[in-house]
């Protein structure tokens, strides 16, 4: 028993000293960030990348900054709470690592917050360059704001119009009676030779 406890305690012993190191070395790399009531502060947020996106273009979306917005309560020393827009969606208390004091004239009231899907900015459709039908699925080929050419994806068009409702696609993009309508193309189905319908009668 005794055997046990001194083994626990030496565990616990390796534990904290492990702790005290991974500080030291968070507090060398880190300063100490605080702010006060009144102070306006940018806040960063987080992309959304959707899966369709190619990979060499999402660092792209890396996460920035956006307001300023005023710190209306001080929570904690790692929390506070910012005056946002009206009709923001999204919860107005974040930690002190989101934040950085903002230097310049402030504004007379909170900018707005870019387009947010479960607190996270929405990449923003520019337009749409092309329909296709892929195994009796209607997309579209999007090109995204504030990305290259490269960045442009095929999104299905119903879960595209349930995401961007607002977003005015031409004609719809949909594909009706065999006919592409944005492009005009009507699609026709190969005759058969004579002689291959032959073979299949025989």
């Amino acid at each position: 028993m005794a055997e046990r406890a001194e083994f626990l305690e030496d565990v616990r012993a390796r534990l904290e000293q492990a702790q005290a190191v991974a500080k030291c070395a968070y507090d060398r790399g880190h300063r100490a960030l605080s702010f006060a009531l009144g102070d306006w502060v940018w806040l960063r947020i987080r992309h959304r990348v959707p899966a369709s996106i190619p990979t060499t273009a999402r660092g792209k979306l890396r996460p920035r900054y956006y307001g300023p917005y005023r710190i209306a309560a001080v929570i904690n020393d790692v929390a506070y709470r910012l005056e946002l827009p009206a009709g923001a969606r999204i919860h107005n208390v974040f930690h002190v690592g989101l934040l950085k004091k903002f230097i310049g004239e402030t504004p007379v009231t909170p900018p707005p917050l870019p387009p947010l899907h479960y607190g996270a900015v929405q990449p923003q459709p520019a337009k749409a360059l092309k329909s296709r039908v892929a195994r009796g699925v209607h997309q579209i080929l999007v090109q995204w704001e504030s990305l290259p050419s490269s960045a442009a994806s095929w999104e299905d068009v119903d879960v595209f119009r349930k995401r961007y409702p607002l977003f005015q696609l031409a004609d719809e993009l949909l594909t009706e009676g065999g006919r592409d309508v944005m492009w005009g193309r009507v699609y026709h189905r190969r005759k058969e030779s004579r002689n291959s319908q032959s073979v299949a009668q025989g």
